[in-house]
């Protein structure tokens, strides 16, 4: 497996991916990624701005999918029933998916792990995340590739999300 920046080429294959886990966020019940979000303007604008990023395997096969923006996230000002640990730089890990043909193979853990080492390699020693009160499976990636809970952070329509910091 590889991670490597997303090239125009793949936005077709990108969306086709969210899409998927949008559909599978709608069928648990979960009120993520709904309402065209995230659609292909957003993945296109990922792709130029060199944010977004595919893991691939050995015949360049796309097994998921992330963002790993180096910006600070405006969401991440206010924090809720909690708090940063700092306020040093971080890279931020935003639509994340695995293709649902690869799902239950170890393919999200691979991804943040890749994530991670790619946030270092850009010179950064913290990432940040944020999902859905209702979204257990990412809540419990995301845990258990080292992300600690620190609060809740509100998005642009006013709900509710946990964040997650890790320093690394």
């Amino acid at each position: 497996m590889k991670l490597k920046q997303s090239l125009p080429k793949d936005s077709k294959k990108i969306l086709e991916i969210l899409q998927s886990a949008s559909k599978f966020l709608a069928e648990q019940g979960i009120n993520q990624w709904q309402n065209n979000y995230p659609n292909q303007a957003i993945i296109e604008n990922d792709i130029n701005e060199g944010i977004s990023y595919v893991l691939v395997d050995d015949q360049n096969q796309i097994l998921s999918v992330a963002t790993l923006d180096t910006k600070p996230e405006p969401n991440y000002k206010i924090i809720l029933e909690g708090e940063w640990l700092n306020e040093q730089p971080y890279a931020t890990i935003h639509r994340i998916a695995t293709n649902p043909e690869h799902a239950g193979k170890g393919v999200a853990k691979a991804t943040f792990e890749y994530l991670i080492e790619q946030a270092k390699l850009l010179g950064f020693h913290e990432i940040r995340i944020d999902t859905h009160p209702d979204n257990h499976i990412m809540q419990h990636i995301i845990s258990a590739s080292g992300f600690e809970y620190r609060g809740i952070i509100l998005v642009a329509d006013q709900t509710e999300r946990f964040a997650y910091q890790l320093f690394i």
